[in-house]
């Protein structure tokens, strides 16, 4: 198992990031942002508050989209 020091189990970082990649591993792992964020959302892998779908104050689109987002970034 690979430890990520910056990650702590069972925190919503962390649930995203296991999403994430169980999403691209499903995928195929070559594709796009958007494929990715439709496969969690259709497959139902998050359980997604009314906050989850409040975009952060910078940004336009839902905050688990950006979550996802970054939790890709980190584990490239």
């Amino acid at each position: 198992m690979i430890a990520i020091q910056w990650l702590k189990e069972y925190t919503v970082d962390w649930q995203h990031l296991v999403c994430l990649l169980y999403a691209l591993r499903e995928l195929g792992g070559d594709n796009s942002r958007s494929d990715t964020i439709t496969f969690i959302r259709r497959n139902a892998l998050l359980a997604l508050t009314a906050d989850d779908n409040t975009p952060y104050p910078t940004q336009h689109e839902p905050r688990w989209h950006t979550d996802i987002a970054y939790a890709r970034k980190e584990a490239a």
